[in-house]
């Protein structure tokens, strides 16, 4: 038997049938990205990553490690793909 907290059952009230799939059929976050490196590829993390801004019309991660990299997706793209419990979109810029 499944038990449901509070959250999940807040959700699933205001659409039942969304907050069912979604309970039934979580969905996959991103956990890395694939960038071009030199001759080749280089992985990176998404617990690596501080913050994503953008720029110039280029979308840059801040890595923990000091590092900036250019990621092919707009912010838009990131906010569907990256777990919002990890990353969540500023109210204001402060």
């Amino acid at each position: 038997m499944v038990k449901l907290d509070s959250l999940q059952l807040q959700q699933m009230s205001q659409d039942p049938i969304q907050g069912l799939l979604d309970f039934i059929y979580p969905k996959d976050f991103r956990t890395r990205f694939l960038l071009p490196y030199k001759d080749g590829y280089k992985t990176i993390l998404v617990e690596d990553i501080q913050y994503f801004y953008s720029e110039f019309k280029l979308t840059h991660a801040k890595l923990k490690c000091g590092t900036v990299e250019i990621v092919p997706q707009t912010l838009e793209e990131l906010e569907q793909q990256l777990n919002p419990k990890v990353f969540s979109v500023p109210i204001d810029n402060l």
